[in-house]
């Protein structure tokens, strides 16, 4: 209720009425009134990466890769340096099947954020499935260097071992 008065208030500011359009989106049970939400925190202030960043997070949940893709890479237009937004585009694409292009999405996200497990994970994922299993055990290694419990890495690697016959 909260949430819905500041976004009726008429002397709200974008920025906040964008924020108060995402605290709403996230306890909405309908997923159609989730994303119309998400549209108008966007449209209340296009330049609010928050909105654009989790409009694009839904879409990823809703297996809409184009679109998370277009909001991920608008996000990415105005803060070109930040990891989890590379990590999520890196899933887009890689849920799309586009492995190289995933590759390099999460590299930039390692490149920025070298101490974050996920994305070598997901790299891993992504090396394996394009076939180039050397470079996704060299992954999972350095992974398994910054936590040495992950177990989908080391299932993972595990995996990778028995396709490659070793």
């Amino acid at each position: 209720k909260a949430a819905t008065a500041v976004i009726d208030a008429k002397e709200v500011e974008a920025p906040t009425r964008s924020m108060a359009y995402l605290v709403r989106a996230g306890l909405q049970e309908d997923d159609a009134k989730r994303k119309a939400d998400f549209d108008s925190a966007v449209e209340a202030d296009p330049n609010k990466i928050e909105a654009l960043r989790a409009r694009g997070l839904f879409h990823l949940l809703k297996e809409d890769h184009a679109a998370a893709l277009a909001d991920l890479d608008a996000a990415l237009k105005k803060e070109p340096d930040h990891a989890p937004t590379h990590e999520a585009r890196g899933m887009a694409l890689f849920m799309g099947q586009k492995y190289d292009e995933a590759v390099k999405s999460f590299s930039k996200a390692i490149e920025l954020s070298p101490h974050t497990p996920t994305p070598y994970l997901h790299r891993a994922r992504s090396y394996a499935l394009a076939d180039n299993l050397k470079a996704a055990l060299e992954d999972l290694d350095k992974l398994l260097g910054l936590n040495p419990d992950a177990v989908p890495a080391l299932l993972l690697r595990a995996q990778v071992h028995a396709q490659n016959e070793d």
